[in-house]
């Protein structure tokens, strides 16, 4: 369950940004069946085009992805990929980028880890862990005119000189130590961070892997369940497996010419959805549906196994190709805690007000707390901003507002005065 986020130096956010999950005292809800009702289960992300939203959670996922794969990526030499300080600025684009993260793993204690790194070199690493209200120092590497060292806290057992002397400056200690699983306290962070944040490539493809795909824990009655009540005139669905041509090559001994290899055959699995007709169900491919059927079984088909593990989950524009009335339904399955008894965490980016034009009552589904905005500058930096900071009231209509440039985050177009005065030129010339 994640806290608190912070990051400075990434894309397009050039100052410190403080992202949290924790909610305000005056809106926490009084429903005990949460775990934890001070903090949120979903918070959503608005703002113009090209804005950064995107690039926000981008933050989150390159921390996930540089956790699990940095000691596994390159030598020592290479340089971090993916690494993109801001690069409008002459300055900054040679600093070093920061990241602050704090969690809470499913065994309950409450970590806080963060990194400082440049193109090629971590240059500061902390592990601190809560297991009293008192914190733990797990480790702590840092440093010093270019030589790295680290120092390790009383309570971490088990072999970890050798560990540090194995990980490469360009490498984090916690991706070395925590993937091995010789500690418990560095392995239960490790697998938060890259196991239970989850960031989904959305396609219309996804759902179906899901569908197919015999080793995913997803229950398949449930999926069935949905198609059937998602108005989407589907009855159910069928897996059918055939054997299709291997589209291997081979090389022929008399030259080097390919040759497809006729005897090499493989199995494709292929989803058929069954739609109700006037004399009994029929049969239609994957390719026969619209785009907005797959994209919604793709999220509730991985919305499902966050659901029922208790992660986080990061949707980059969960309103694309969907109905707003199903966004909201697929909102609402993080933001009640009868679908959500693990509290699971649903962050996304978005442009639907319609979840935030509500003013109160049961058909509001997120609250003040759970809304933020992005804003990018002239000068091409980004800042993240919550609702908050513009004390709204309980009952405000916030989506209203929005759109009425209240909070800012609002797209500035100038189309119909650059069109008419490109028409009237091309006209008079």
């Amino acid at each position: 369950m994640i806290l608190n986020f912070s990051f400075k130096n990434f894309q397009s956010f050039a100052e410190v940004q403080q992202f949290s999950m924790e909610r305000e005292k005056r809106d926490i809800s009084d429903n005990q069946a949460w775990i934890r009702p001070d903090i949120s289960a979903v918070t959503a992300i608005y703002g113009p085009n090209a804005s950064g939203k995107s690039t926000f959670l981008e933050a989150f996922n390159f921390v996930s992805r540089f956790v699990r794969l940095s000691d596994r990526e390159g030598d020592a030499f290479s340089a971090i990929s993916h690494f993109e300080p801001f690069l409008l600025d002459e300055q900054l684009c040679h600093q070093p980028t920061d990241f602050l993260i704090e969690f809470i793993v499913p065994e309950g204690e409450k970590y806080v880890y963060s990194f400082t790194l440049t193109s090629d070199e971590i240059l500061e690493e902390e592990l601190i862990a809560y297991f009293s209200n008192q914190p733990t120092k797990l480790f702590s590497r840092f440093s010093v005119d270019g030589d790295q060292h680290i120092e390790f806290g009383s309570s971490l057992k088990g072999p970890k000189r050798l560990l540090w002397d194995i990980t490469r400056r360009n490498a984090l200690f916690l991706s070395v130590a925590g993937s091995r699983g010789k500690n418990e306290k560095l392995s239960n962070a490790y697998r938060f961070l890259t196991r239970d944040i989850v960031v989904p490539a959305l396609t219309r493809r996804t759902g179906l892997f899901r569908l197919y795909n015999q080793n995913q824990n997803v229950n398949q009655s449930n999926i069935a369940e949905f198609l059937r009540h998602a108005d989407f005139g589907i009855e159910g669905f069928e897996v059918q497996t055939r054997l299709v041509e291997n589209e291997s090559l081979h090389f022929v001994e008399s030259g080097d010419v390919p040759h497809p290899d006729p005897g090499a055959h493989r199995e494709r699995k292929e989803v058929y959805f069954l739609h109700k007709g006037p004399k009994g169900n029929v049969k239609l491919s994957s390719n026969q549906e619209s785009e907005g059927t797959l994209m919604a079984l793709s999220f509730y088909a991985e919305a499902l196994g966050c659901l029922e593990r208790g992660r986080t989950m990061l949707i980059d524009e969960l309103d694309m190709s969907l109905h707003p009335t199903l966004v909201r339904e697929f909102v609402a399955l993080f933001a009640n805690p009868e679908t959500n008894p693990n509290q699971a965490q649903l962050i996304f980016t978005t442009h639907d007000v319609s979840l935030i034009s509500v003013s109160q009552g049961p058909m509001r589904v997120l609250d003040r707390d759970q809304v933020w905005f992005c804003e990018k500058d002239d000068f091409g930096r980004t800042e993240l901003i919550p609702a908050t900071d513009y004390s709204p009231r309980r009952e405000e209509n916030l989506g209203r507002n929005y759109l009425n440039g209240v909070y800012g985050a609002l797209p500035r177009p100038s189309f119909q005065s650059l069109t008419s005065n490109l028409v009237k030129k091309d006209y008079a010339e």
